[in-house]
């Protein structure tokens, strides 16, 4: 497979990731078995420009500039500098503080849906 498929399956998996969608539940929404996405997120298979589109919707990204005259980097084009930024940070943890930050960003997440009404 050449380096594009390979770019292109990356920024999948990373798109995939941090919205926190598992590949059995990416695989259903697009009609596909996980197996399939692990091989796109791999770069063993080629992505079709239809299925890129259907895996955009699911995740709520737009890779269209992945397809895009070359260069950039692909992961970069997925993600915003501060979600760059944030899993930078996150991947510097160690597992007892993930699990504190991800707790936390539950509360926060809740907050913001109107489920709790202050944080104590």
């Amino acid at each position: 497979m050449i380096e594009f498929d390979k770019n292109l399956g990356a920024a999948v998996r990373s798109a995939r990731k941090a919205r926190g969608v598992k590949q059995p539940d990416l695989a259903s929404a697009v009609g596909l078995k996980h197996q399939q996405i692990q091989k796109y997120e791999q770069g063993v298979n080629r992505i079709s420009a239809g299925m890129l589109l259907q895996l955009g919707r699911a995740l709520s990204v737009d890779f269209s500039p992945l397809v895009a005259p070359e260069g950039g980097d692909p992961v970069a084009a997925v993600l915003s500098q501060d979600e760059l930024r944030v899993l930078a940070d996150f991947n510097q943890l160690g597992a007892k503080r993930r699990s504190v930050v991800l707790d936390l960003l539950k509360t926060l997440v809740e907050v913001e849906k109107g489920g709790v009404e202050t944080l104590t």
